[in-house]
């Protein structure tokens, strides 16, 4: 009797871990990025906001790097927010140059591969919006209006 006791332990036992591993296997689900980033243009001074939607179960933990390093968040011009399935960076205000960069978010959730998105940010100077420019040559007059950067050029000879 104690060796068909002993046998039934086992059985219940491997029975109990086969049924674990099928349940374990079947409500994960590895990270998704399910919205992409989209790429930014916006003037100096202004906030550039970028969301990152993502599905997994477990819930996926989002990361965001700035030109491939990790971004903290948590300063006075970088803040990052995590809602279920969504995480916002914004960068209030957007510095010409210091800002210009490439964002990338990483969602992870021990299953699977991480999953990553970017898009770029590109600030532009808060320089009067329309100006113009006139040359003097030896041989000829140059006249470009430039919103930002030219985009009219005329040359008389």
């Amino acid at each position: 009797m104690k060796k068909e006791l002993k046998q039934e332990r086992i059985l219940d036992s491997v029975e109990r871990i086969y049924a674990d591993i099928f349940l374990i296997f079947w409500i994960t689900d590895p990270p998704q990025i399910v919205e992409k980033l989209k790429d930014q243009r916006v003037k100096a001074g202004s906030p550039a906001t970028f969301y990152c939607r993502v599905t997994g179960d477990p819930p996926p933990t989002i990361h965001w790097r700035k030109n491939g390093k990790k971004q903290p968040g948590g300063h006075t011009r970088i803040f990052i927010e995590n809602f279920p399935g969504v995480s916002m960076l914004r960068i209030n205000p957007a510095r010409h140059v210091r800002d210009d960069a490439s964002y990338e978010c990483m969602a992870e959730n021990g299953v699977g591969d991480p999953v990553t998105a970017s898009a770029n940010l590109t600030v532009f100077s808060g320089m009067s919006s329309l100006f113009f420019l006139v040359q003097f040559f030896p041989t000829q007059l140059s006249l470009t209006l430039c919103i930002v950067s030219p985009i009219i050029h005329f040359t008389k000879p």
